[in-house]
């Protein structure tokens, strides 16, 4: 297989597998054009996650086993925490309403990007033989040229997190990057994407073709972790250990913790649904409306039965599943 495109955020993964780095490559590249195409990959990119980590451990199956089955055996083993499930699951959700319902944006492929980076960070201090390793900020990609004020916010915000950083070089690079596509004349973005993602897609398309070697390969690791009990149950400490530690910032928190109430019935939306953008209770909807005043100061939610105040959820940035208060 050729080597992989550069990625800032995932380029460690070629050190465990060169297919791992090709997924990730190829979903984080088409962002600026095709968000839809980024959650396509991103669930593909943590369904091998996944099964990369069964093996590791010793419960890898096969891979006609699908994703629910895969994560609902390595929660059961202790391999993932129900915190990193649950990021686990809102990859594989977003990468299927991308699939069929042809639904997502720039801002839900952002949120994915950094949640499958939380993904990857885990399963290299879990099987890299490195538990105290330190990534370095998530580096965003360059934004698509109609992105929106609040998409704009939260890249500028990871800009400025990175250029405090030791990554300093990276954040000038995406700046002179960005620079130089809105110096090109759109069809000459076009070209240069179309360029791109042939290229990519040729990867893509070598990884598909060596899948039963890979299929192999799993099945050989498998092999190992049963024959040596002892080191795998080390493992899997190593991996429980590591998925206590994400490190999620407050956007990401607030869109999984949106798609949570979501699941149960509610309407959420961060971004649009909050008190100081208008919104407020309406009869005969559930209603999450975040940011709302309290005598103690904005709430991040308040659930609302038609006009009624049901809860309070308080979003914690590491609490991924933030606390319901009565």
């Amino acid at each position: 297989m050729g080597e992989a495109p550069l990625s800032a955020n995932f380029g460690f993964l070629a050190q465990h597998d060169q297919r791992l780095a090709v997924l990730a490559a190829v979903a984080e590249a088409p962002f600026r054009v095709d968000p839809l195409a980024t959650l396509m990959r991103l669930r593909q990119l943590s369904e091998a996650l996944a099964s990369e980590a069964a093996a590791r451990t010793g419960i890898y199956l096969s891979e006609r086993k699908d994703q629910i089955d895969r994560l609902r055996r390595l929660t059961e083993a202790r391999v993932l925490s129900r915190e990193l499930a649950d990021v686990f699951h809102a990859l594989r959700k977003l990468g299927n309403r991308a699939v069929h319902q042809v639904e997502g944006d720039a801002s839900a492929a952002l949120h994915a990007l950094k949640l499958a980076r939380e993904v990857s960070v885990w399963f290299h201090r879990s099987f890299g033989g490195e538990p105290g390793w330190k990534p370095g900020p998530f580096v965003p990609p360059v934004p698509p040229a109609d992105v929106s004020a609040s998409l704009q916010r939260e890249i500028e915000e990871l800009k400025k997190r990175v250029a405090e950083s030791q990554a300093a070089s990276e954040a000038a690079r995406t700046e002179a990057e960005e620079a130089r596509r809105r110096a090109l004349s759109a069809a000459e973005r076009a070209a240069e994407d179309q360029k791109e993602n042939e290229a990519l897609e040729a990867l893509l398309d070598e990884a598909g073709k060596r899948e039963a070697e890979m299929v192999e390969r799993l099945k050989a690791i498998q092999a190992r972790a049963t024959q040596a009990p002892a080191e795998t149950e080390k493992l899997i400490a190593r991996a429980e250990a590591a998925s206590q530690k994400l490190e999620l910032d407050e956007a990401s928190t607030r869109a999984l913790i949106d798609e949570q109430l979501r699941q149960a019935g509610w309407e959420a939306d961060t971004g649009e649904l909050s008190w100081s953008k208008g919104a407020r209770p309406i009869k005969n909807r559930y209603l999450a409306i975040a940011e709302w005043p309290t005598d103690t100061g904005p709430a991040d939610y308040v659930l609302f039965v038609g006009l009624e105040a049901l809860a309070v959820v308080e979003a914690k940035r590491m609490a991924l599943r933030g606390e319901l208060v009565d």
